[in-house]
């Protein structure tokens, strides 16, 4: 949905609403020849209960196990530990240390990976491992305007990027990680 106002009418901010079902709508103003556009997203996450949604700090939601103290990422059932059955819902810190990386340099084959890119357009990316203290290392793709300002050991933190659209024109999110700014 769009729909153009005078720049004395409208507010320069963005409001996002959650809705019921999980997805979040989301109002972006944008600027044109001295007028405003309104335009109206909405994101839905790539998959329910990998992170808290919608959240100006979102984190990953793992599970714990009661037992032996485990966490995992995604939320599993069982422990792979102690193979115990009694694992609960859990948090993983805001923020992490970067363990390892690799930069991929190629157009990932689909499938078995969606993707959005072509030839022309693929921008090389970087995919690591981030250490949550206490918790758990997991996997997830970096996001970094430069790859070569990555560094192992790096503060960084969960983000919720764009990945992709759906059929209806939603904005699929997903979360990654992001260096923490000096």
């Amino acid at each position: 949905m769009e729909r153009r106002a005078s720049p004395r009418s409208s507010p320069s901010v963005r409001r996002s609403s959650r809705r019921r079902d999980g997805t979040c709508s989301r109002r972006l103003w944008h600027v044109r020849n001295s007028s405003f556009t309104l335009t109206t997203v909405t994101q839905v996450p790539v998959a329910a209960g990998l992170f808290t949604w919608p959240s100006p700090e979102p984190q990953l939601i793992g599970s714990k196990c009661a037992a032996c103290g485990t966490m995992t990422f995604p939320q599993q059932q069982d422990c792979p530990r102690c193979y115990g059955n009694q694992m609960e819902e859990s948090l993983f810190e805001p923020r992490g240390t970067l363990w390892t990386f690799t930069t991929q340099e190629f157009i990932p084959k689909s499938p078995p990976y969606a993707r959005k890119e072509t030839d022309e357009s693929f921008r090389p990316f970087a995919v690591g491992y981030v250490e949550f203290p206490g918790q758990a290392r997991v996997e997830g793709r970096i996001d970094c305007a430069d790859l070569s300002e990555l560094r192992i050991g790096m503060e960084m933190e969960v983000v919720v990027v764009p990945f992709n659209r759906d059929e209806e024109g939603n904005e699929i999110v997903t979360y990654a990680f992001r260096a923490v700014s000096a």
